[in-house]
């Protein structure tokens, strides 16, 4: 049997795949949806100019300038910062836990 969504209930699955860091492929594959349903919503949302949830918050994808600026004189050329909207600033050092980090972004993400 199908189930019938809503408007509002295909809103908060877009915003769940943009919180999810997960193609739509694989977030529809995990949720059991077909990935043509989201696409198809997230073309119909967008028509109708009904705002969009992002996966960045307020700021609209696309690229930004990043200074890699010059290697501290103590060593840590491997260590780097992460600035985010809001004067948010990641600070993440050498040899740094990959699932940590992305466990961190998630829990910022979610919270913009």
């Amino acid at each position: 049997m199908t189930t019938r969504r809503t408007r509002a209930d295909w809103r908060q699955l877009l915003a769940r795949q943009a919180r999810s860091g997960l193609s739509i492929a694989a977030f529809a594959r995990r949720e059991g949806i077909r990935p043509q349903s989201l696409h198809w919503w997230r073309w119909k949302l967008r028509e109708t100019n009904a705002p969009l949830p992002s996966s960045t918050g307020s700021v609209s994808p696309g690229f930004v300038q990043l200074d890699l600026g010059h290697p501290t004189s103590d060593g840590d050329a491997s260590a780097f910062e992460i600035a985010l909207p809001g004067d948010v600033v990641i600070r993440v050092p050498r040899g740094f836990d990959t699932r940590e980090l992305k466990a961190i972004l998630e829990t910022v993400r979610a919270s913009c």
